[in-house]
């Protein structure tokens, strides 16, 4: 089912939510930051924030997806079709070719051509989804890794754990600006039983401190 405008922004919002405790304690961090090499830090209004989910993340459901792989992408670019902003970590959950085009068809800069050959290998109709992550590390030599392996919650939905990491050598010194961070990793499920309509993302050593996420599949 296609999420509309509207329910795509009201799921923004409740991401916004999610996160806004931990950066009210990051708020100094917020001025003059870096959003990468290929990006400035600001754009976007409030309400077009993010693009987190608006589910519950609850309670029973008619079918339990059975996670069977996952694979993540060398390369991590920002999608061309949104911007956003805030210093919010965010993310995307494709559930479709036409979404993934959205998205990813005209990407451009280091790793573009990278990132769209991934996401054309990757087959919805057999079960397989993309999640997109950002978030933001405190300078310029901070990645965002994936930890560990997805898994399926009790509540029946996916859970992705992640952490902002710094990359450089301790006695290594980094760039004094905070800097978006992003990684992109393909989802396989078995399709008979059944297609996960949301997922679930902790983000550990973001700029505002954990960030969790609930983002609903976009079709």
């Amino acid at each position: 089912m296609t999420i509309s405008r509207r329910r795509f922004i009201h799921g923004a919002a409740a991401a916004a939510v999610l996160t806004a405790g931990c950066l009210a304690d990051g708020g100094d961090d917020g001025d003059g930051g870096s959003d990468g090499s290929d990006e400035a830090s600001g754009g976007g209004d409030g309400d077009d924030g993010g693009s987190g989910g608006s589910g519950d993340g609850g309670g029973d459901r008619d079918s339990v997806p059975v996670l069977t792989g996952h694979e993540v992408s060398e390369h991590a670019v920002r999608p061309a079709s949104e911007q956003y902003s805030n210093m919010e970590a965010w993310g995307l959950f494709l559930a479709s070719n036409a979404a993934a085009e959205e998205h990813f068809g005209d990407v451009e800069g280091s790793g573009a051509a990278s990132v769209r050959a991934f996401v054309d290998a990757t087959d919805f109709e057999s079960g397989d989804r993309l999640l997109y992550l950002q978030a933001y590390g405190r300078q310029t030599c901070y990645a965002l890794e994936i930890e560990g392996e997805p898994s399926v919650a009790e509540n029946g939905l996916p859970r992705v754990e992640a952490g902002v990491a710094r990359t450089a050598a301790p006695d290594e010194p980094c760039g004094d600006a905070i800097t978006a961070v992003r990684a992109l990793l393909r989802l396989s499920f078995d399709p008979e039983a059944g297609s996960p309509d949301a997922v679930e993302v902790e983000i550990a050593g973001h700029v505002g401190g954990t960030a969790e996420l609930l983002l609903e599949a976009e079709t």
